[in-house]
C-alpha cells in the first residue's frame, strides 16, 4: 500500500522560531516555493498549468520568509537574513530509510529529525505505526538531536482523522517533542489513492479535526503536503 516514502530531506527551519514562521513581517516578501500572488489571491495550479487563484484569508497569520532568502548550500536548503544563515538543517525519516546510524547523523550536522509515527494506507485504509518510530526516536534521543513526528493522512472524513491524531498521542505516550506534529496530506504519484477526490473543505475539515484533537494534549501543530492537496 506504498505509503509515504522518504524525499523531504531540504528542510530549513528558523534557528528562532523552529520554522512556525511566528516572527514580524519582513520588508519585501516574495513568494517561496514558486507559488505566486495577485493581490489578494494565491495561486494554486501546479508548476506549468494555467493560473488558478484562491482568496487569501485575512486572518490567517502569514508567512515572514521571502524567497530570496532560501539558498542553496550543496546537498542543504539554508535560509539567510543579511548574509547570517538562520536556518537548522534536518532531515524526515521513515521504516523506509531502515536502520539508522544516528551518531553519524549528528555527526553530519544535523539539528533535528521528522520522524515518522504512523500511516494510513492510501488505498487500504489501514493505519499502522512505523516499524521503525520507537527505534528512531531513541537514536535521536541519546545523540541529542531534537525531533518532531509526521502522520502520513489519508483520511476521508472527520472521524478517520481523530483517528489518526489518537494513534499519534497513544505512539507518543507522553514523549517530549521540540518540533511539531505534522498533519501529512500528499497527492500520490501514479496511483490512485483515497483522498485524490476530496474537495478543499472536505481535507480542510480533516486537518481541522487532526489539529484540533493533537492541540488538546499541549503539542504545536503543522500542517504539511504537497501542493496538489
Amino acid at each position: 500500500d506504498g505509503q509515504k516514502k522518504p524525499g523531504m530531506s531540504d528542510n530549513a527551519f528558523d534557528n528562532n522560531t523552529q520554522g512556525m514562521g511566528n516572527k514580524p513581517p519582513l520588508s519585501g516578501n516574495g513568494p517561496v516555493s514558486g507559488n505566486s500572488v495577485s493581490d489578494n489571491q494565491f495561486n494554486v495550479s501546479e508548476s506549468g498549468e494555467e493560473p488558478k487563484y484562491v482568496d487569501i484569508i485575512d486572518t490567517l497569520p502569514k508567512s515572514s520568509y521571502f524567497s530570496q532568502g532560501f539558498k542553496k548550500d550543496g546537498d542543504k536548503l539554508v535560509y539567510a537574513l543579511n548574509g547570517h544563515q538562520t536556518s537548522l538543517f534536518g532531515i524526515d525519516v521513515s521504516k523506509y530509510n531502515g536502520d539508522i546510524d544516528w551518531a553519524k547523523v549528528k555527526n553530519a550536522g544535523i539539528k533535528y529529525a521528522m520522524l515518522r509515527v504512523g500511516a494510513r494506507g492510501y488505498s487500504t485504509g489501514k493505519v499502522s505505526i512505523d516499524d521503525n518510530f520507537q527505534k528512531n526516536y531513541d537514536g535521536c534521543s541519546s545523540n541529542g538531536i531534537d525531533t518532531g513526528v509526521y502522520f502520513f493522512s489519508q483520511a476521508t472524513n472527520v472521524n478517520e482523522a481523530i483517528e489518526e491524531a489518537n494513534y499519534c498521542i497513544a505512539a507518543l505516550n507522553g514523549r517530549s517533542i521540540e518540533y511539531p506534529v505534522v498533519f501529512d496530506s500528499e497527492a500520490v504519484e501514479n496511483d490512485s489513492y483515497r483522498t485524490q477526490n476530496m474537495s478543499a473543505s472536505e481535507l480542510s475539515a480533516c486537518a481541522i479535526a487532526f489539529c484540533t484533537t493533537i492541540k488538546s494534549y499541549g503539542y504545536i501543530l503543522m500542517i504539511g503536503g504537497t501542493k496538489k492537496q
